[in-house]
């Protein structure tokens, strides 16, 4: 049977054992997310020793790397998106262990009883991509909802019990500004049968050693979830938890011998502790609809230059406006002067490294890596915990920018252009059609050396530009040396917007030496590079690797909100 027949058959079995009812016409649920009972969406997974994850039913586990300790067990698939799947002695996968091509490996007795795939084609990774998606816009469905309640900051004792009811018939929202749970506590979560309960919690969350979180009324574990927008900053050993737990913008560490019945989706690491037991039961909750007015960066807005998923190597650089760098690590070269905050969310080794006489005049920010400072170099300040909310910010800015990007794909095209191939030292105009959004469709664009793009449009007017591809193979920026994207007629360049679509091993490549790009580049499933003596003024966002040559002068232009039709 094929995973997505699987996948089929599994919503049926929740239909006829966990009282699964339809989602009703444009409702938005978690989707493909609903195959995984461990999940994260930038960070890797690591299971630890004697852990059981997943034994009653086929929930997969899924991150960046996935790791399982000595003598634990995943009930059905690992995957590995970006990196290895690790077994440690007599550790059992009783799927498949599967990967985008990097290894496979076995201590000594380990086993995948499924076999192993690392060819990257197995259908189970885009599933794994496509939860992503789903878990974003169904936070972001969440998002819109009004509160049914409002209940503040929520502290339970040592030893105390609280119970928090539902108030209304169906879905109920419950917005908790932070929830700390001490040793031994008891939360209930009280609800009728057929009810849907979401606890909305805006700050962090904290569990104690042995603290509890229950179930009254009739309410089941299927119609039960808590989303946590900060971190979760404690997690006790013991505890038992019976919900889905989502961590929107951080990690999951669990504490030994905890108890989930549900599932965990984060953004960062999700950890499990020694003897930690995980009865896959996600939650079937379906939220209303919501259709974007506008379309943002959400956690990205606040880069000028962000890799969101590799690392980020920079020249010397002249930063005029604070806009945040961020990647894995960053690496400055020496006489740079930066204006914004530094962001890097390794938790170890360098995470930031800065060159000879740099100064960076903002924040020096990392996942717990350390911070190099060449001679004379120096950062406004620096934090090293890995608790700043940028790392949330940062940790995010992936899944956010994705959406982002398919909504602008998915905008209603105003004018089909053919491939743009600006031959050198010769210019090309695009023009406005209409008044407000333009949206120009072109498989691919090339610019010889010191040619010229020029966008031609009123103060008023937006350009969103989408290098779609061909059938020949996905599409492509390459700017050379000298290039100049010009802007007429008074649009200014937080109005403009290149969408590169597709994945590609060819990086988006901007030239330098005297060239000018004014606007957005949005390139989520590229790498970047950008030549020595480029000039930047907007904003460049890349989901790989990010190589930037000296010279280079960059000015924060953030793009508006692109109104959706």
């Amino acid at each position: 049977m094929d995973r997505k027949r699987l996948a089929i058959t599994g919503a049926l079995i929740f239909g006829c054992v966990l009282g699964f009812r339809a989602a009703p016409a444009g409702a938005v649920t978690l989707g493909n997310a609903l195959s995984f009972a461990a999940l994260s969406e930038s960070g890797n997974v690591d299971i630890g020793n004697t852990a059981r994850i997943s034994t009653n039913l086929l929930g997969d586990v899924a991150g960046g790397n996935v790791t399982l300790g000595n003598t634990s067990l995943a009930g059905h698939n690992a995957i590995a998106t970006s990196g290895a799947v690790s077994l440690g002695n007599y550790a059992t996968v009783k799927g498949k262990c599967i990967t985008a091509g990097g290894p496979v490996n076995k201590g000594l007795g380990a086993k995948c009883v499924g076999g192993d795939d690392t060819t990257g084609t197995n259908p189970n990774l885009a599933i794994a991509a496509q939860a992503v998606t789903d878990i974003g816009n169904f936070e972001a469905a969440l998002a819109a909802l009004t509160p049914d309640q409002n209940l503040g900051a929520v502290t339970l004792a040592a030893s105390k019990t609280m119970t928090i009811t539902d108030t209304v018939a169906g879905l109920n929202v419950i917005e908790l500004s932070s929830l700390a749970m001490g040793n031994s506590s008891v939360l209930k979560l009280s609800g009728a049968p057929g009810d849907d309960m979401v606890l909305d919690i805006t700050g962090n969350l904290s569990f104690g050693i042995g603290a509890r979180v229950v179930l009254t009324g009739g309410i089941s574990i299927n119609h039960v979830l808590i989303n946590v927008q900060g971190v979760i900053s404690a997690w006790g050993s013991s505890t038992v938890m019976g919900t889905t737990l989502i961590a929107q913008n951080a990690g999951i560490t669990g504490g030994s011998g905890a108890r989930i019945d549900g599932a965990l989706y984060a953004d960062g690491d999700i950890v499990f502790g020694p003897n930690t037991s995980v009865l896959f039961n996600p939650s079937l909750i379906d939220l209303p609809g919501v259709t974007p007015t506008t379309l943002e960066l959400g956690k990205a807005a606040g880069f000028l230059l962000v890799s969101t998923g590799s690392t980020e190597t920079v020249g010397n650089v002249l930063v005029g406006d604070p806009g945040d760098f961020g990647g894995s690590t960053l690496t400055f070269g020496s006489n740079s002067k930066i204006a914004g905050d530094l962001v890097a969310s390794a938790s170890s080794g360098t995470a930031i490294k800065i060159g000879n006489y740099t100064k960076a005049s903002g924040a020096c920010i990392t996942g717990g890596g350390a911070i190099s400072l060449g001679t004379g170099a120096s950062c406004g300040s620096q934090d090293t915990t890995g608790t700043n909310a940028k790392l949330a910010l940062l940790a995010g800015a992936s899944a956010d920018t994705n959406t982002y990007a398919a909504g602008l794909a998915g905008l209603p095209v105003t004018t089909v252009l053919p491939a743009i191939a600006i031959a050198a030292s010769h210019t090309q105009t695009i023009s406005d059609s209409v008044a407000g959004l333009n949206v120009f469709q072109t498989p691919s664009i090339t610019m010889g050396g010191s040619s010229t793009l020029v966008i031609n449009g009123a103060a008023t007017d937006i350009v969103v530009i989408n290098v779609v591809g061909s059938i020949a193979g996905p599409g492509v920026l390459n700017l050379s040396a000298g290039f100049k994207i010009s802007l007429t007629g008074g649009i200014t360049a937080d109005r403009v917007v290149f969408n590169v679509e597709s994945s590609s091993a060819s990086p988006a490549f901007i030239g330098g030496t005297s060239s000018v790009f004014n606007g957005t580049l949005v390139a989520p499933l590229r790498a970047g590079t950008i030549g020595s003596g480029a000039t930047i003024n907007g904003q460049m966002i890349f989901g790989d690797t990010v190589s930037a040559g000296p010279n280079v002068t960059a000015t924060y232009v953030p793009v508006i909100p692109i109104p959706v039709p």
